[in-house]
């Protein structure tokens, strides 16, 4: 794009489009972690599933920055250094992973 072009309007909407959902999707996944933090927030809940919701609750919040950062924050703002960039980014993936992994294993995992 030159310095004199306008952005098209299917780009602008687009772009709004993608922002908007990440914004979305990243906010319902904290909000669910988070009421997984809360107590009681599921009543009626088995011991054996009980276990597990902090580290749902952890992996939910986790995922849900993550992708608030790969999908809006990376294109509001594109001149943000690229190993502090890289370094947020990679330390929410991890935990979204091991806390996914976690989950997985303490379900698994019965007592």
């Amino acid at each position: 794009m030159t310095p004199n072009s306008k952005p098209s309007t299917i780009g602008s909407l687009a772009l709004g489009a993608r922002l908007t959902l990440g914004t979305i999707w990243g906010l319902t996944l904290v909000i669910a972690g988070a009421l997984l933090l809360t107590p009681d927030a599921l009543p009626g809940i088995g011991a054996s599933l009980e276990r597990i919701t902090i580290p749902a609750a952890l992996w939910s919040i986790a995922s849900g920055e993550f992708v608030f950062l790969i999908i809006v924050a990376d294109r509001i703002f594109p001149e943000v250094p690229a190993r502090l960039r890289v370094g947020i980014e990679t330390f929410l993936g991890g935990a979204s992973v091991i806390m996914l992994v976690t989950v997985v294993l303490t379900f698994l995992i019965q007592p």
